[in-house]
C-alpha cells in the first residue's frame, strides 16, 4: 500500500511507496534540462523531506541523513494541445497517424506499456486494414517466470528443499519468480549450519553472490548493469553498494575474463554512476548549517583524530562503543547500537569525521534523537592538552 498526495506547497505529487524493504518517496514534474545522466538535486530531496515531515508526529524526525539513495529521470512531455497543465501531459501517451497513414506513440510511462502496445497495435490494424487471426493477448500474456508461481512457490520450497533463507527466499521468489530455481542453481554453500545454500553479497541485504552470475546469463555487461539493472541495490543504499562493488567485480571477471585494467575501469564507471546519477555525491558533505562555533568544530576534530588512533579515516562500532563504555559502563549494548546508528548517517555501518561532527552538534542544539542517553553517556566533550575529557558539573574527568 502506498501514499499520494497532490496537495503540496507548490502543487506538485508526493508518493510514499514500499519496495526492497525500505521506502520510496519522490516527486513528479520538475523541469530540467536534457542529459544523458539525469542526477538529483539537493533542493529537490529536500523539497521531499520537508513534504514528508508534514505526516509524521513531531516526535519522529525525518533527517537528510535518511536517505540511503536518491535517483531521477527524464520523461519528455508530448505536445497535446487539449492538455491544461504539464502533469496530465507526463501521464498520457499520444498515438498519431500521419497523412500517409505512419502510425507514432509519444509519450506514456512503463506502468502502461501493455496498454500503450494494444492500443497502437489496434490503430495499425484499423489504419491498414488488417485481418488479424486472434484477439489482443497482452493482457492474458505471462511474464518470464510467472507460470507456475504463487507466494508460497517456489518461496517455501527454497527454504524446505534447497536451506536458503527466508528473506532470501522470498527476495529470489518475488524478483525470479519460477526462475528462482535457476538463480540458485549456481549458489555456493553457505559453510553455515544454517542457511545452507547461498552466500550473501551483504550481511544487511537479502542479495546471493550467485545473482551476479545469473545476471551474466540475463547479457548483464557491466557492473553498473548489475548494480543497478538486476539486483537493484544501487537504489537501496549507494554506501552497501560501494562495499560490495569489488566482490561483484571480481565474480563478474572470473566468469568473463576480464584482465586487471577492465576491473579498474569498471569500478571507476560505478563509483562514477553512483555519484552522477544515484546521489553519493550529495552525501559527502552535510548540508545542513551547524550550531557548532569554528573552535568547536576544531576541537571535536582533533577529539575524532584522538580516537582515528590508527588514522583509517573512520570509526568503527566497537571502537565507538569503547569509549562511551569509557565513560559509562553501565550503558547497555542496545542503547549504543541506537546511538551508534544516529551518528552512521550514510548507514556504511563507520563513523567518518563529518558524521562525528553533526552529532555532537546535535547533541549541542538539543536535536539529537537519543539524546536521552548521550547525556548520560557521552555528556559535554572538550579536548585539553590531547587527551579527551567529560566536562560534569564538578570538574573534567578523564
Amino acid at each position: 500500500m502506498g501514499l499520494l498526495d497532490p496537495c503540496t506547497k507548490d502543487g506538485r505529487v508526493i508518493f510514499l511507496l514500499p519496495w526492497q524493504n525500505g521506502t520510496i518517496a519522490g516527486t513528479t514534474d520538475e523541469d530540467c534540462k536534457l542529459t544523458f545522466e539525469p542526477a538529483p538535486s539537493e533542493e529537490g530531496i529536500n523539497f521531499i523531506l520537508n513534504e514528508l515531515r508534514n505526516y509524521f508526529d513531531k516526535d519522529i524526525s525525518v533527517r537528510r541523513s535518511d536517505v540511503l539513495s536518491s535517483w531521477c529521470g527524464i520523461r519528455p512531455l508530448v505536445i497535446d494541445p487539449k492538455a491544461k497543465n504539464t502533469e496530465s501531459l507526463a501521464r498520457n501517451h499520444v498515438i498519431n497517424v500521419s497523412d500517409n497513414n505512419l502510425v507514432t506513440i509519444s509519450g506514456g510511462k512503463w506502468t502502461t506499456y501493455r496498454q500503450m502496445a494494444q492500443e497502437t497495435v489496434d490503430t495499425a490494424i484499423k489504419v491498414g486494414n488488417l485481418l488479424p487471426t486472434n484477439d489482443c493477448l497482452t493482457k492474458g500474456l505471462l511474464l518470464d517466470g510467472s507460470k507456475g508461481w504463487s507466494p508460497l512457490i517456489p518461496k517455501m520450497s527454497l527454504i524446505q528443499d534447497l536451506g536458503i533463507d527466508p528473506k532470501v527466499s522470498h527476495h529470489l521468489s518475488a524478483t525470479y519468480g519460477m526462475n528462482a530455481y535457476d538463480v540458485v542453481s549456481n549458489a555456493e554453500l553457505s559453510n553455515k549450519k544454517w542457511p545452507i545454500l547461498g552466500k550473501k553479497l551483504h550481511e544487511n541485504y537479502p542479495y546471493l553472490e550467485c545473482e551476479v552470475k545469473y545476471s551474466i546469463k540475463e547479457y548483464a555487461c557491466s557492473a553498473v548493469d548489475v548494480i543497478s539493472r538486476r539486483i537493484r541495490i544501487a537504489f537501496v543504499n549507494v554506501y552497501a553498494t560501494l562495499e560490495i562493488l569489488p566482490k561483484i567485480i571480481n565474480i563478474m571477471a572470473k566468469e568473463l575474463n576480464w584482465n586487471e585494467t577492465r576491473k579498474k575501469k569498471e569500478y571507476e564507471d560505478c563509483i562514477n554512476f553512483l555519484k552522477t546519477q544515484m546521489g553519493m555525491h550529495l552525501r559527502e558533505i552535510p548540508h545542513e548549517t551547524l550550531t557548532l562555533t569554528e573552535d568547536e568544530i576544531e576541537n571535536f576534530k582533533k577529539q575524532y583524530k584522538i580516537l582515528d588512533s590508527k588514522n583509517e579515516g573512520f570509526l568503527t562500532y566497537n571502537r565507538v562503543a569503547e569509549y562511551i563504555r569509557s565513560i559509562n559502563n553501565d550503558i547497555k549494548h542496545t542503547e549504543l547500537h541506537i546511538i551508534f546508528n544516529e551518528i552512521d548517517m550514510n548507514r556504511n555501518g563507520q563513523i567518518e569525521m563529518h558524521e562525528f561532527i553533526r552529532f555532537m552538534d546535535k547533541i549541542k542544539s538539543g536535536t539529537s534523537n537519543t539524546i536521552h542517553l548521550t547525556k548520560s553517556s557521552i555528556g559535554n566533550l572538550e579536548v585539553d592538552s590531547g587527551h579527551l575529557k567529560k566536562r560534569s558539573g564538578h570538574g573534567a574527568d578523564e
